[in-house]
Formats: structure tokens, sequence, C-alpha cells
């Protein structure tokens, strides 16, 4: 009797094991990508005053240039952060 139980918590274990695997799958997220033409990098359009005030502020503060003093490590070889999301950077030329 207890090997048959054994089995069966194992067959139940595996079971809900595969449906976990099932929905993660299902409802993993999904990047969209680029998006196309001059909205890329704009705000939503229908932000109140106060929301686009913030967004403006953190547009600035992303496209700003930093330097060793403002806590850039030895890894970073860029000098704003929007030059990391850049495809490519706006101030360079497409390397091949």
């Amino acid at each position: 009797m207890k090997s048959r139980n054994s089995r069966v918590s194992v067959a139940v274990v595996a079971t809900i094991l595969g449906w976990m695997a099932m929905v993660a799958v299902v409802n993993a997220a999904t990047d969209p990508g680029v998006r196309p033409g001059t909205a890329a990098g704009n705000s939503i359009p229908g932000l109140s005053a106060d929301q686009a005030m913030l967004f403006q502020i953190g547009q600035d503060a992303f496209n700003e240039l930093e330097g060793v003093g403002d806590g850039l490590g030895p890894a970073t070889t860029s000098t704003a952060a929007a030059a990391a999301t850049a495809s490519p950077p706006p101030e360079e030329p497409r390397r091949r």
C-alpha cells in the first residue's frame, strides 16, 4: 500500500509541476520591440500637465551626460544612459 501511495504522490507532484510550467510559458511576457516612427522616446498622448512635467524631468535626466565623478563605473564606455538604449547611438555612426 505504501508503494502505491508513493507512486500516486509522485504522479500528482509531476502533474502539478507540468501545469505550472505550461502556465508560465503561456503567460510569459513578450517584448513588443521598438516602436516605429517618431513616437519612440516621446511621451504618450493624454498626459496631465503634472505627468508631462515629470516625464520631461525624467527624459532630461536620462539624456544628461555623466562623468566619472557622477558615478560611472570602469566598464561604462558612454556618457549617457540614452546611449545604452539607442540603436545605433545617435551621436555615433553604425559600426560594421
